[in-house]
């Protein structure tokens, strides 16, 4: 949070070990800091240092619990089975009057719930077995049918998606297998209630109500974490973590800044799916996410706040798009320097839907001149003679030229080089290249405005990703007549990312398996 000189209130959700303290510290590496003896300022410790401090009032600390207490947990596990302390002990068993019955009954319920969908009485029948052998040995009642639970929670019904098919169909998912399949997809979590009863009705294959459930599993807070989890895959925003920018090369990033961006592109995203924005918003857009920090670390003015709020972007602004987010620059370099060849190729498989295959054992890989003495584009000037790179290349380098604008820690740049201080080892950026297709841009706001003309190859393309990421399988040869007929309906509503993923969750591919 951004300390004020007026009081603020802030609520945080955590997970707080047993033990374990709680303490504020100045995580914006640009503030200037006051160093005492032993770490942490106590009552009567350090001297007056001329240095602005917060001061904390009062905590409130109240204990929750996400997905039910253990009244509401009890009742998911054994429903209207009623129970009773054992011996003032805290530990409770069925009440007497709970019969053989009920506990079959509630078994039945719980591996409904398990395996997402009704069970037969055949794939029930050995866990009845066991509850009834446990029942007959005297175990205790709860016992027994916790001991069966177990048993169901190890079967591959429940570890794994079963997706069984409709009889007489040519490999089309029956209704509860879509449940699950749309489920997981948008909440990362089994079908709810609504989507039982309708996969039930055997109605959730209709075209109208599969739209209205993806509406409806994105409202709210739905749309957030749908877009987190999604972007952590798509994008490679989970490896956000797996480099850190050398803090002698770049001083003023930090933790509060890489946050910020990860809160950028995933407002951002959110933003375009929610207003259904056309798929060329995604490399050029008028406006982005920002908050005073991550806007003081691009260097755009006017934006006060920690809160991150919509920033309108003028039209020869470098930032606008996702290509610009310091998240994606981030987790396309090293932390030290960057390579346009990385880039370029994440580019080519992430954004433009032109997979590049691995590079030939025989030619070496090119390690970047962090000196600056010799720049990238002479070092791939020699590369490119190979003649099985040439044809790669003429696709990776356009995109990675075009982001050498920015450095490994997503800022703008004019040169190479660690410091401004010495400009003699500076060497000057140069993001101009052509398209395979023989148009040349000269920067990257000329490049990313020449992708985004085009709005087929990025439809193309994010139809893919969402399809990979919904059904955990590659696209095959025989998926590419699908993703073109995403693509072709996509057209009529201007290439819509809203109406992109509708005509996904509609589409053969999705709901065949």
């Amino acid at each position: 949070f951004e300390a004020t000189e007026e009081p603020k209130q802030r609520v945080y959700e955590a997970w707080i070990p047993k033990g374990h303290m709680l303490e504020i510290r100045p995580g914006d590496e640009t503030l200037k800091k006051g160093n005492f003896n032993g770490g942490q300022v106590g009552v009567g410790e350090g001297e007056p240092m001329n240095l602005p401090g917060v001061a904390i009032d009062n905590i409130t600390m109240t204990q929750i619990h996400n997905h039910g207490d253990n009244a509401e947990v009890r009742t998911k596990l054994f429903g209207k089975l009623s129970m009773i302390e054992i011996d003032d002990s805290k530990k409770l068993k069925f009440d007497d009057a709970v019969k053989k019955n009920d506990l079959f009954s509630q078994l039945r319920r719980f591996a409904h719930r398990a395996f997402r969908r009704p069970v037969s009485a055949t794939d029930l029948a050995p866990y009845e077995e066991m509850l009834k052998q446990s029942l007959d040995a005297g175990t205790p009642r709860h016992i027994a049918l916790r001991s069966a639970y177990r048993a169901i929670l190890c079967s591959p019904r429940f570890m794994y998606f079963v997706e069984p098919t409709l009889s007489n169909n040519h490999g089309q998912l029956d209704d509860f297998a879509v449940a699950s399949r749309l489920s997981y997809f948008l909440t990362a979590s089994m079908p709810d209630g609504e989507l039982f009863r309708l996969a039930q009705e055997k109605r959730l294959r209709h075209p109208e109500v599969l739209r209205s459930q993806v509406d409806r599993l994105l409202n709210d807070s739905g749309m957030d974490l749908f877009v987190k989890d999604f972007a952590a895959q798509w994008l490679d925003l989970i490896d956000i973590d797996f480099t850190e920018p050398d803090r002698k090369l770049y001083r003023d990033f930090d933790m509060v800044v890489q946050n910020a961006m990860l809160d950028e592109t995933h407002s951002f995203l959110a933003t375009l799916l929610k207003k259904d924005a056309p798929i060329r918003y995604l490399v050029d857009s008028e406006y982005t996410y920002l908050n005073s920090r991550l806007a003081r670390y691009y260097g755009i003015a006017g934006v006060d706040s920690d809160e991150i709020q919509l920033v309108r972007l003028e039209d020869n602004d470098r930032r606008g798009g996702l290509l610009s987010h310091g998240s994606v620059l981030k987790v396309t370099a090293n932390g030290t320097t960057t390579s346009p060849v990385l880039r370029g190729v994440w580019m080519c498989d992430r954004i433009l839907g032109q997979p590049i295959p691995p590079a030939p054992e025989n030619v070496p890989a090119i390690e970047p001149d962090i000196r600056g003495a010799k720049t990238i584009r002479e070092q791939l000037e020699k590369h490119r003679d190979h003649v099985e790179c040439a044809s790669c290349h003429s696709k990776i380098d356009p995109p990675g030229f075009a982001l050498e604008s920015f450095d490994a820690a997503g800022k703008w740049r004019d040169f190479y080089g660690a410091t401004n201080k010495n400009p003699k080892n500076r060497s000057k950026v140069d993001p101009s290249y052509e398209l395979p297709d023989g148009r040349s841009f000269e920067d990257y706001r000329d490049f990313r405005k020449l992708v985004a003309q085009d709005q087929e190859p990025l439809t193309r393309n994010f139809a893919e990703m969402l399809v990979v990421y919904a059904t955990g399988a590659p696209i095959a040869f025989s998926d590419r007549s699908s993703i073109e007929s995403i693509a072709t309906e996509s057209a009529k509503s201007n290439f819509g990312m809203r109406s992109i993923l509708h005509n996904v969750v509609q589409s053969e591919i999705f709901l065949s398996k």
